[in-house]
């Protein structure tokens, strides 16, 4: 009798042990403020594009497809002398965010990029990262130059994505895609507008300003970079 009651107490025991170890693997890990992050390089954006939107170029008239057509060839010529920021990207978005996150007061470390598939460098399995802290990752979706539909002006197009997580657990402190430029809203956590003299008037006026054109971007990497530190602020407890 008295080993039968031992035994069922011995199996008792077990069976708190294992519940005790399942409720401690449902239990996220409390990280404590955000103080550390690993970041990985960011990768240099796929291409640069111009968009030639406008609907006047394009249906009004055999002179204005003419044209159209023009336009698309300069803008091939256009995107391949802008191959070398385009190149540049990626360094130039990694300083500027290493520089702010630590002005912000983060304790950051540049890590090397996680292996990725391989049609997709920016398509990466988090768990396998052991970093001290949270992770960024951070790529360049798209970068380019954007008309409207029923304006002939031209604006930068940047389009940053932004991932911040703690991989071991897979907890996203931060996910999101931020936009320079042309695509910006006054008022969105996720719009970082562009200042006003980097609007071109022309198809022309922006193929003759190339030099001007990096210097947009330069501003739109440094904004962003200021926006991803602010938005830190914000939106991570």
């Amino acid at each position: 009798m008295a080993r039968s009651k031992s035994k069922a107490l011995f199996v008792a025991f077990l069976i708190i042990l294992v519940l005790d170890g399942c409720s401690h693997k449902l239990q996220r890990p409390d990280h404590g403020p955000l103080m550390k992050i690993a970041m990985m390089p960011v990768g240099n954006p796929r291409e640069f594009e111009v968009a030639n939107d406008n609907f006047f170029a394009r249906f009004w008239g055999p002179a204005s497809l003419v044209m159209f057509t023009e336009n698309k060839r300069k803008s091939t010529v256009f995107a391949e002398k802008m191959r070398s920021e385009q190149m540049a990207m990626g360094e130039k978005l990694t300083k500027a965010l290493l520089e702010e996150l630590s002005r912000q007061g983060y304790e950051v470390e540049l890590i090397e990029r996680a292996q990725a598939k391989a049609d997709d460098p920016d398509d990466i399995d988090y768990t396998r990262i052991h970093a001290d802290g949270a992770v960024l990752h951070v790529w360049i979706q798209d970068i380019g130059m954007d008309s409207s539909v029923w304006r002939t002006d031209y604006l930068p197009r940047l389009t940053v994505a932004v991932n911040l997580i703690y991989p071991m657990d897979e907890e996203f402190l931060y996910e999101e895609w931020l936009y320079y430029g042309s695509e910006a809203k006054e008022g969105k956590n996720w719009s970082v507008p562009g200042k006003p003299r980097y609007r071109f008037a022309s198809f022309e006026e922006m193929l003759n300003n190339p030099d001007q054109i990096v210097e947009n971007f330069d501003d739109g990497i440094r904004a962003t970079a200021q926006h991803v530190g602010r938005e830190f602020r914000r939106a991570v407890k």
